[in-house]
């Protein structure tokens, strides 16, 4: 027996008794763990149920890290392959699978194993690489080679790293990446966990190159999502190879290396956990400072710029995550803000964004901090770099709160900044808009003491109230910062003179009212008419807070100054003028009032100067003559003649020849001033001067300049008196009159005037009766469904504006194009007068437009009141409202859009309900001559057909098709790009509608039929090169999917198909050979290469497609066309192509053929 192997029971039985007289034995773990766990993996049951009992018994008590046992295990793993010197008696082969993964769940549970080299790396090798190995085996090695590179020694790693990372590499580069199994994901995370171990380990390994920071970037990108988080972590690992390059310590570092340094520190500072980002932030922030110092600031080169701005980056994203690092310090702020004005135009953006990160380090900074910063952010508003003002205006609305002086008259010095950025946010700094300081956003908004405010503006530019120049050049701030200054500290003002109402006025308040006329009035020959007319009413409310004495001698002064012998220059009448109004009007407004005398010398002087100045400065007497009127009742004018005389008798002549001219601004002011004279007046006979003046305006040739401004403000009235007084029988006698009015008015150019006309037919609605409500909603609906009629008459002048100016381009010699007159001479110019009436065309379709949008207003409001009287118009409403909201103009798109809300309750039923009203409407619509009408109807037709099943769209298929390659063709860019995207929506639709695995076998047949046959003979053979494209790869597309729907019209595409190779192909290759011969080129070397272009075409892919469905049915159509073109084929292709096809079938079909 011991010559002959042991089989069977036998054997069984043998190793059962080797088994159970070790077990009783009392021997070392040590000893028969590799007996045991070799008997646990054993093929016969028995043998390895009692050889996993026996291993449970000792796995507690055995010493894992025991170098004996583990040299055995590894001789039990790898065998003794490859060992020289080695008996046959003593001959270990490998383990089989089963044994090595037991092994391996020991091996990754010592530290000796993982110690053991070579045998370490022979047994790593064996999982990845061995004969018989499998997917599970490899996902245990790269275990066990996380656990050799934790907890291997330094020397061995040395040693073995390269080589396992290599095969790691390897391994990782055979997968596809489109495994979604376990195991695969298992795999790749161990190799991506050893991969950041071993950096972590052996960082000289990588610092040299850079191939593996790209691997694994790359693999961030292209891995599933369940691998990312392992490959971040080997990233940031990683990263600490590259530190050394911050700096340039490290041994052979270069400009490429410092440049993939910043970049991992970049991922790190931004996936970073917070734990670990507090023990490597200080130390890799202070390695950026360092490298950056190292720039000489000349760098060019690309390395250098992206290092830079990955190192600003880097520091933006630590102030986010670690803004405790910076609160103490001011040096970060000062060395960013630095480098914002010495770095080259194509950092500074990064720098700006790692600023605006680092403003909310500094928000709970202590006081000494803030008061740094404050001195830093003033320097850099005044900078020449927009980027650091921008930066410094953030930080000043960001880090202080309303009533900080200094942050705010930083906004007042960028209200006047160039870019339009940093003025926006200015303003909203100082005035507080919703947009504006939300770092202040749960706080009410105070403004500052007035006080305190002028104070810190004189103590800034302690010239500014004893400064007298006034021209551009030499002013102390541009005028636009004197124009916002003014006005915010008329806020201030504002407020403190509330206050003083209920409370005393203190001595320091009134020291800076009298500072302030001071200063105002140094400001009224200003060079800047806003300023000057701010200034003149920050004067008139400052003179409140002054003495009654006061009061009177500023008004005198400023009386006298217009008053002089000596003319002044026009800005300084100008801006004393405005001054003596507001003054005046506050003096009446006192109580008690000031002197009568002081006031009416005043006005004396304002009546002078309209009687004897010219239009612009007689027109701003009488608007201060309006201000004060507005206060109260005018003097009566005394003098040596009469004990007094109304102001308006004295003016009455003067103010006509003023309102006759042609002066528009001065006229508007005139007449606004007039108002304003009236509305304290009680005179009858003064009342009437005024209004003979203002209806005089009727007759003359300005009102109709101004009319547009009188027209909106004519509809404010119109609906202030329905809405208000609408029950008056005199208004319900006007309502039908009133209703035109309105609905004239819904197709004005000025939105204001339409949406107030649409809120007008809204309260027309409801104080009409049934038959007005009946007659309203008719109109409306006519109006957007374009049937309706233009009542009024529009008369043409000169003047009249037809389009909005730019809204046709210019003339030829640069003009303006707006007005009728301007129109004509265009069309005159050219030489065809007859344009004139297409110009009109273009107009009434603008005013149309307009229309339409003014209906929409006042149609969202009536339709949610008008309920069921609206149901009789939804057929035809419903598909004109579903094309306007694809129009092409916004501003239509929204009003459409508003209506369909207010009137349709359940869109998706609407649209199902009318669907074939909806389809037949756009399609008509496709083809009008209007560019918009045909954009609108494409793009609704794209969106409106998405998802429909055959029965919906059975009836209008081919005009679909019909209506895509026709705006394929357009004459219109946009129209052609809306008709690309109906032809996808149209393909995808037709595709699933035809195959045969997504659609009943009967309705797929019914829709090849329709569409089929079209692009057959309508598409592939269009002219149009993007029709016919499209044609070709729909019926490719139907080709594969349709399958037996498409037996039945299978002679026609085989047919269309073959033609095709010929008709189809690129003209060029028969010039090509029809001078082959003198350019040296064989003719069958040609002819070949034109076979083989067509048979990678999607002709030929499609005629493969066919023999893969013909059937005997189909064969007794399709062999007599065949026939047919075997003997009037034209072209290579074709006949070849015939051929080819004849040999595929009756390789396919075989005997069905016949003769």
């Amino acid at each position: 027996m011991g010559k002959q192997a042991l089989k069977g029971d036998m054997l069984t039985r043998r190793k059962l008794g080797i088994l159970n007289v070790i077990g009783t034995m009392d021997l070392p773990g040590e000893s028969v763990y590799p007996l045991y766990i070799a008997a646990s993996v054993d093929s016969q049951e028995p043998v390895a149920k009692r050889g996993e009992d026996l291993l449970k018994k000792i796995a507690s008590g055995t010493n894992m890290d025991h170098p004996k046992l583990i040299n055995r295990l590894f001789l039990l793993f790898n065998g003794t392959t490859g060992t020289e010197n080695v008996t046959p008696e003593h001959n270990v082969a490998p383990a089989n699978a089963s044994l090595k993964m037991k092994l391996m769940s020991g091996f990754c549970r010592s530290i000796a194993a993982a110690n053991s080299f070579p045998a370490t790396l022979q047994c790593i090798f064996g999982c990845m690489y061995g004969s018989g190995t499998t997917l599970r085996l490899k996902q245990m090695g790269m275990e066990f080679t996380v656990w050799v590179f934790k907890h291997g020694k330094i020397d061995q790693l040395k040693l073995m790293g390269p080589v396992i990372l290599n095969a790691i590499l390897k391994m990782l580069d055979g997968f596809t990446g489109s495994e979604t199994d376990a195991l695969s994901r298992e795999t790749k995370t161990f190799s991506f966990q050893a991969i950041g171990l071993l950096a972590q380990r052996l960082p000289q390994l990588f610092r040299e190159k850079t191939e593996m920071a790209v691997r694994l970037f790359d693999a961030l990108k292209l891995e599933t999502q369940s691998l990312r988080s392992t490959i971040q972590e080997a990233i940031i690992s990683l990263c600490f190879c590259y530190r050394p390059c911050f700096d340039g310590t490290g041994s052979g570092t270069t400009l490429r290396l410092k440049q993939m340094g910043m970049e991992f520190t970049v991922w790190v500072f931004k996936h970073g956990k917070i734990d670990q980002l507090k023990l490597m932030g200080p130390v890799i922030l202070n390695a950026i400072l360092k490298m950056l110092d190292g720039f000489t600031g000349s760098e060019t080169d690309a390395l250098s710029r992206e290092t830079k701005t990955f190192s600003f980056q880097a520091i933006g994203l630590l102030a986010q995550r670690l803004p405790q690092l910076f609160r103490e310090k001011t040096e970060m702020a000062v060395r960013l803000f630095d480098a914002l004005k010495l770095e080259t135009q194509s950092l500074r953006s990064t720098i700006q964004e790692a600023i605006i990160s680092l403003v909310a380090a500094y928000k709970d900074s202590p006081e000494n901090i803030l008061r740094d910063l404050e001195v830093l952010l003033l320097a850099n508003s005044l900078a020449e770099q927009n980027e650091a003002r921008f930066c410094a205006l953030r930080w000043a609305t960001s880090l202080y709160n309303s009533q900080h002086c200094p942050s705010l008259y930083i906004c007042m010095l960028s209200a006047a900044d160039p870019k339009l950025d940093i003025r926006e946010i200015a303003l909203e700094g100082l005035f507080l808009k919703e947009e504006g300081r939300t770092i202040v956003s749960n706080h009410d908004h105070k403004y500052p003491k007035f006080v305190e405010m002028l104070e810190y503006i004189l103590k800034q530019q302690p010239k500014l109230i004893d400064s007298s120049e006034m021209r551009s050049q030499k002013l102390l701030f541009p005028s636009q910062v004197y124009l916002v200054m003014i006005k915010f500290l008329v806020k201030c003002f504002e407020l403190e003179m509330e206050e003083s109402n209920t409370q005393a006025v203190g001595t320091d308040f009134l020291d800076s009212a009298q500072k302030m006329c001071l200063w105002l009035r140094g400001l009224l020959s200003h060079t800047d008419l806003s300023t000057r007319e701010s200034v003149s009413r920050l004067l008139g409310m400052a003179s409140c807070a002054l003495s009654d004495a006061e009061s009177c001698s500023l008004l005198s002064e400023l009386v006298s100054s217009i008053s002089q012998p000596q003319k002044l220059r026009f800005e300084a009448q100008h801006g004393g003028l405005c001054a003596i109004g507001f003054v005046s009007a506050h003096c009446l407004h006192r109580m008690p009032a000031v002197s009568k005398a002081v006031t009416q010398n005043a006005v004396k002087c304002l009546v002078d100067v309209v009687n004897l100045e010219t239009a612009p400065l007689a027109s701003v007497a009488m608007e201060a003559l309006g201000h004060i009127g507005i206060c109260g009742a005018l003097p009566l004018l005394v003098n040596d003649s009469s004990p007094g005389t109304q102001v308006l008798e004295v003016l009455h002549e003067r103010l006509s020849k003023l309102l006759s001219g042609d002066d528009i601004k001065s006229i508007q002011k005139i007449a606004l001033s007039l108002g304003h004279l009236c509305l304290n007046e009680t005179s009858s006979s003064h009342l009437k001067i005024a209004l003979d003046l203002l209806f005089s305006l009727s007759r003359s040739k300005v009102g109709l300049l101004i009319l547009k401004d009188e027209r909106c403000a004519g509809t404010v009235w119109m609906l202030s008196l329905t809405m208000y007084c609408g029950q008056q029988s005199s208004i319900q006698l006007m309502l039908p009159k009133i209703q035109e009015a309105f609905s004239h008015l819904l197709g004005d150019q000025n939105e204001l005037t339409q949406e107030l006309a649409s809120q007008g037919m809204s309260i027309i609605y409801e104080l009409g009766d049934a038959s007005m409500k009946k007659n309203l909603v008719d109109a409306l609906v006519n109006t957007l469904t374009g049937t309706s009629k233009r009542k009024r008459a529009i008369k043409l002048v000169e003047d009249s504006e037809v389009f909005q100016e730019g809204t046709i381009g210019e003339s030829p010699t640069g003009g303006k194009i707006s007005t009728y007159k301007e129109l004509c001479n265009l069309a005159n110019e050219m030489g065809q007068p007859d344009l004139i009436y297409k110009f009109m065309d273009l107009a009434n379709h603008q005013a149309s437009l307009n229309s339409k949008r003014g209906a929409a207003f006042g149609f969202s409001k009536i339709a949610k009141q008008a309920g069921d009287a609206l149901r009789p118009h939804l057929r035809l409403l419903i598909p004109r409202l579903i094309r306007y909201q694809y129009d092409p103009d916004k501003n239509v798109q929204d009003a459409m859009a508003h209506i369909w809300k207010a009137l349709i309750q359940d869109p998706k039923k609407a649209v199902d309900e009318h669907l074939n009203h909806i389809f037949d409407d756009l399609l008509v619509q496709c083809g009008s001559r209007l560019w918009r009408s045909r954009e609108a109807s494409c793009l609704a037709l794209a969106d409106i057909i998405q998802g429909r099943k055959f029965d919906q769209v059975r009836e209008h298929l081919k005009k679909l098709w019909i209506a895509a390659f026709r705006a394929m063709d357009d004459i219109k860019e946009t129209v052609r790009n809306a008709g690309d995207k109906l032809c996808r929506a149209v393909t995808s639709l037709t595709i699933r509608i035809c195959d045969v695995t997504l659609t009943e076998l009967s309705d797929a047949k019914q829709a090849m039929d329709i569409v089929l046959p079209f692009l057959l003979s309508e598409g592939i053979m269009s002219k149009v090169d993007s029709v016919r494209k499209a044609s070709i790869g729909v019926v490719m597309k139907l080709a594969k999917g349709a399958g037996v729907a498409l037996r039945p019209h299978l002679s026609d595409l085989v047919c269309c198909m073959l033609e095709s190779l010929s008709s189809l192909e690129d003209q060029g290759l028969n010039y090509v050979e029809l001078h082959a011969a003198n350019i040296g080129i064989e003719t069958e070397k040609l002819e070949n290469l034109r076979i083989s272009i067509s048979k990678g075409s999607p002709m030929w892919e499609t005629l493969d497609l066919c023999i893969n469905i013909v059937d005997i049915e189909s064969l007794d159509q399709l062999i007599p066309r065949l026939t047919q073109l075997v003997r009037g084929g034209v072209g290579l292709n074709t006949r070849v192509g015939v051929a080819s096809f004849i040999s595929l079938l009756v390789q396919k079909v075989g005997t069905e053929i016949k003769p």
